[in-house]
């Protein structure tokens, strides 16, 4: 259940994205305040905002399930890679190879965040340290 709520939140995240960008390429710029409110009023843009709210909405679910660690940074970074790809594909939107060779970095940084040593022992953080410790101070 955990891994589907953390795709959800990403294929809302893209998703809005997506729509967002769809929509805001619709708004007209001329014409008047009135053109340009009722051309912003447009399914896209409209179905967008409401995909951001159930990113959000998603992304809490995903926090109570994942370490802000994992989670966070797998979001993101998925989120990029997969708008990179609907700006390729929907949007026509240029992908040179730097962008291809940063993408490829991103995916290597996040699937580095899955792997555990098998041998490494956990960092623990100060806070998880014992309040009473019987060692003396040096």
């Amino acid at each position: 259940m955990k891994w589907f709520v953390l795709i959800a939140t990403i294929v809302c995240n893209v998703s809005s994205n997506t729509l967002l960008k769809v929509g805001v390429r619709q708004i007209v710029h001329e014409g008047g305040l009135w053109a340009v409110i009722r051309s912003a009023v447009n399914l896209p843009l409209l179905a967008g905002v409401i995909l951001a709210g159930a990113t959000l909405l998603s992304y809490m679910a995903t926090l109570s399930r994942f370490d802000l660690s994992v989670a966070y940074p797998t979001v993101t970074a998925s989120a990029i890679l997969l708008v990179s790809l609907m700006s390729l594909i929907f949007l026509n939107e240029a992908m040179h190879v730097y962008r291809v060779i940063g993408c490829i970095l991103i995916l290597i940084g996040v699937s580095l965040l899955f792997v555990e040593p098998p041998t490494a022992p956990a960092v623990q953080s100060p806070a998880d340290a014992p309040l009473n410790s019987s060692a003396p101070a040096k």
